[in-house]
This record gives structure tokens, sequence and C-alpha cells, in this order.
């Protein structure tokens, strides 16, 4: 079926749902995600969130799907600062925006290095912290600690 296609890489543009170790398999030089925190220490959803919450920095990882969520070998990470008068949505505009441009550097990388699904760098189990959903209150404090420029990475 899938293999019928010839996909040689595919990127997930934000699905949630797992993908099956079949399709995973069937796709040469695998499937590239964006992650908006990262890997391995912010798993999980709300990364943005909890690491401006715990005031380290903001972090795009592009790294390979596996059968588990956010565990796939690394390809690329890279940090953000912020403007002062940045609010919540614009950290997390640009965010978005960086993680466009990661995926095309990501992509490009897997292109012209013939990547395959293995040859990004293994997460360190040992650091793993999957981040639950956070909580509205904390979400209050995340807000507020940009409103009140108290987050150490705006800096711009």
């Amino acid at each position: 079926m899938i293999k019928d296609l010839d996909i040689k890489c595919l990127f997930n543009a934000g699905t949630p749902r797992k993908l099956s170790n079949c399709i995973i398999d069937s796709i040469k030089h695998g499937i590239v995600n964006i992650h908006p925190g990262m890997l391995p220490n912010y798993r999980g959803c709300t990364a943005v969130e909890w690491a401006i919450y715990n005031d380290e920095k903001v972090c795009n990882t592009a790294h390979f799907m596996t059968e588990n969520y956010d565990a796939g070998p690394i390809i690329h990470s890279e940090f953000y600062e912020f403007a002062k008068d940045s609010d919540y949505i614009s950290i997390r505009t640009k965010v978005y925006i960086e993680g466009c441009i990661l995926a095309g550097k990501a992509l490009k990388t897997v292109e012209e290095n013939l990547m395959q699904p293995n040859d990004g760098i293994i997460q360190d189990e040992n650091r793993v912290c999957y981040r639950e959903p956070i909580s509205e209150s904390k979400f209050q404090e995340v807000q507020e600690k940009i409103t009140q420029k108290r987050y150490r990475y705006q800096i711009l």
C-alpha cells in the first residue's frame, strides 16, 4: 500500500494521533516532526508554557517520529529569545513560525545527508521528562511572568 507510493520522507504537520509502526517503518528516510519544546526534557504538550513557567529557554526540536510520542532521534534543536515587550501570543506565534523554518532545515538535512530514522541524535532516556498539560493556575502565572517582563529570555 504505502510502499507502492515510493515516499522517501514525510513531514508530520501536527497530527495528534500516533502513527502505526507499519507507516513509520515504510518510509525510508523517516517521518520528521517539529516539537515545540526541548527534547527529551520537555516531552508532551504545553512545553512552551512549561519552559516559561520554569524560566528556561523555549525551544523547537526537529526529530524523527517513532511509535512513542516525542521519543525519536533528534535532527536539530534551536532556542529562542524574545523581545521585552512580547506578550504570550507573540511568543507562541514566534515559536510556530520558527518551527516552520526549522522544518525546512530539518527536511533539507535529511535529504542532503540521506538520513535514516536512526541517524539522528538518540535521546538520553535519563533526561526524559513528560509534561502533562499545564494547569490553568500555572498558565496564569506564565502569562503574568511575561506581562511583568519577568521571563528571563525576554531580553531582545
